[in-house]
């Protein structure tokens, strides 16, 4: 073979290992197409202001303007009740410039006020109120309709002041918002008629206190009021001309009802003539030698 022909095939070699690695480097570096996903923009949701309490509001409680404050709530969610400004909530600045104007605006609000909250003002809770929830109409009770009693008080109830002895309040442990049984303790006439005894008879069940000596709750960590003399019952009509009536003739007992017992309304137990006189031939429940029994009083 002549050196030409061997420097010719050298450098054929080397052309074609350079080739080589030439295409080899075109394959590495060649990437492979990206697909750009574009997300489909979120559904817009639709804000409008209600009025929600800024703490928690108690029954009896006056609103003022700093117990109400706006606050953003979805459209789809509103109830009817609710207080809202008729506008649509503006959605939250992004620049300084913005936060800065909405701070301003919030400051304007809270100075001039609105027609809706104005109107609030003065009114009083009737049923409590936590922060942040929203203040809704069956919950107030338009200024002047009546005092914190008259607010409290569920329709076709009364409020009835009785006077006890302290020694027949359970000993202190009965507390606003507790419920009791009312019963009557009297002197009637024995069976035979002969001498006066003492009987005890259920007047009402399941009655709510509303208050102790005017007090509408116990003081923080509470659990007696002490020398109760006044007790402020919630009871129905009946159950009123009832407890009325037993007053003038005996001396009532509260006696603490569970607080998983509550069961219905106030009712009247004993009928009206039986609690009054306690000589209607009706069976009363006499106490004698520290034995229990029921006899027919004589009329």
């Amino acid at each position: 073979m002549g050196a030409a022909r061997i420097i010719i095939l050298s450098l054929a070699l080397v052309a074609a290992i350079g080739l080589a690695v030439v295409v080899r480097g075109m394959v590495a570096n060649k990437k492979a197409p990206v697909t750009v996903v574009q997300a489909a923009p979120a559904p817009q949701i639709k804000l409008a202001r209600v009025l929600v309490a800024t703490r928690d509001l108690p029954t009896g409680t006056h609103l003022s303007p700093a117990d109400l404050r706006w606050q953003s709530w979805p459209e789809e969610t509103l109830n009817p009740a609710f207080f809202t400004d008729g506008a649509q909530a503006a959605p939250p600045p992004a620049s300084v410039a913005q936060k800065a104007a909405a701070s301003a605006a919030k400051v304007i609000e809270q100075v001039s006020g609105s027609s809706t909250m104005d109107s609030l003002v003065g009114t009083i809770v009737r049923d409590p109120i936590l922060a942040g929830e929203p203040i809704t109409r069956g919950k107030l009770v338009p200024a002047g309709e009546g005092g914190y009693m008259a607010v409290v008080l569920p329709p076709g109830m009364l409020a009835l002041g009785a006077a006890i002895k302290p020694e027949n309040i359970a000993g202190g442990f009965i507390l606003p918002n507790d419920r009791v049984d009312i019963s009557l303790s009297k002197e009637v006439n024995s069976p035979d008629g002969q001498s006066r005894i003492r009987a005890t008879d259920v007047v009402v069940r399941n009655v709510r206190v509303l208050a102790v000596n005017q007090a509408t709750k116990a003081a923080d960590n509470a659990n007696t009021i002490e020398a109760p003399a006044t007790v402020t019952l919630e009871v129905t009509p009946d159950a009123h001309l009832a407890l009325v009536e037993a007053m003038s003739t005996g001396d009532l007992h509260l006696a603490l009802r569970s607080y998983a017992d509550t069961g219905p309304k106030s009712q009247v137990v004993a009928p009206r003539n039986r609690v009054a006189r306690g000589d209607a031939g009706q069976t009363v429940r006499i106490f004698s030698q520290g034995q229990t029994k029921e006899v027919q009083v004589a009329q």
